[in-house]
This record gives structure tokens, C-alpha cells and sequence, in this order.
């Protein structure tokens, strides 16, 4: 019965990647549909975890997130760990440059969707 789950996932997410209405349809609670919405998405994982989400459904050859189109719609970065290679300082008073990529955040968001 899982066995297909983290394909249903990637096909879900793959959706909200390009905002296509989704429905949820349920038997016995209230159903949903979702639609107008945007998709942000952060996650941070250890290697191992990521490399074993990116093979799962493998044989022989790509798993399904490669299959399905999911990995080719998002930025993968791997950076070096800076961990105990920065001094620690104090934020500043102000902080220009976030407020003015906030205001241009905010602004796109506030457009609607195509």
C-alpha cells in the first residue's frame, strides 16, 4: 500500500511547482482543493538523506524524482560547512539591502498568479 507513496509525494509537489489546482478527495472527512497559491520550499538534509530520497524507486538506472521531472525544477547546493570558521558579530542597526529585498519579495508575491 506505501509502496507508492514517495511517488504520489513528488507528483504532488511537481504540481505545486506549477501551481495546478489540487484536490484531495476523502470518504469519510471533508475534501480539499487548493488552487492560487505558490509554492516556496527549503529543505536541508544530510547527504545520506538526500542521496536515499534521490534513489528511491531506482532500478537500474535514475530513481523517481529524477523520472518524474522534480529534481530538474529545483536549485540543489551543496555548500562547504563554514561551521566554527566565522567570528561571531553583532547585527547591525539597519540592514538596507534585506529591507529592499524584502519590499521586492513582497511585491512579487502580491502579483497574481498567471
Amino acid at each position: 500500500m506505501y509502496e507508492n507513496f514517495p511517488l504520489g509525494y513528488l507528483s504532488l509537489l511537481n504540481k505545486a511547482f506549477h501551481a495546478d489546482k489540487i484536490v484531495h478527495r476523502r470518504k469519510q472527512s471533508k475534501s480539499a482543493e487548493v488552487e492560487s497559491y505558490r509554492l516556496s520550499c527549503l529543505l536541508m538534509m544530510q547527504n545520506s538523506v538526500l542521496n536515499y530520497l534521490l534513489k528511491l524507486g531506482n532500478v537500474e538506472g535514475s530513481g523517481w524524482a529524477e523520472d518524474t521531472g522534480f529534481v530538474s525544477r529545483f536549485l540543489f547546493a551543496s555548500p562547504p560547512s563554514l561551521i566554527e570558521q566565522r567570528p561571531y558579530s553583532e547585527a547591525p542597526e539597519e540592514t538596507k539591502a534585506m529591507d529592499k529585498f524584502h519590499k521586492k519579495v513582497s511585491s512579487l508575491l502580491a502579483e497574481p498568479i498567471p
